[in-house]
């Protein structure tokens, strides 16, 4: 499956393989939604097909461009773990899959999801992979 990055009501839907060929771009999608929110966002990881260093490297992204700490939801045990080895557990908010991530509800959650390619304005910043670690422009 390709990765994608889908607006939830919450928030963000991470979905597929995630890699080195398509981490910026997820990123910056991811970006462009957050700037400017100020509640707290959940970052849905339930439906990852591999969950490895290049999806925490896009979260702390995201962690720079929100103004809350990001909760995630159904963070695989491998990515905890090393969250937790390296102290960045702290930086995020945990959380189980929310009511539309119960089997059978799949019809409310193809209605509740949309791409969120073009829904940033036009001036709003982008954080890539590659600004991971460098000083946020809060």
């Amino acid at each position: 499956m390709e990765a994608a990055v889908a607006a939830t009501p919450t928030g963000l839907r991470i979905q597929g393989r995630v890699d080195f060929r398509n981490a910026d771009e997820l990123c910056a999608e991811g970006s462009r939604l957050l700037a400017g929110r100020a509640e707290q966002v959940s970052v849905d990881l339930e439906h990852l097909d591999h969950a490895g260093s290049v999806v925490i490297a896009i979260l702390m992204a995201w962690t720079n461009a929100s103004q809350q700490a990001l909760c995630l939801v159904a963070l695989p045990k491998s990515m905890r773990r090393v969250l937790e080895f390296t102290g960045m557990d702290e930086l995020f908010v945990y959380s189980e899959p929310s009511v539309l991530d119960v089997p059978g509800s799949e019809h409310v959650a193809s209605e509740a999801f949309r791409s969120v390619a073009g829904d940033a304005p036009v001036d709003a910043p982008v954080q890539t992979i590659s600004d991971v670690g460098k000083e946020s422009n809060r």
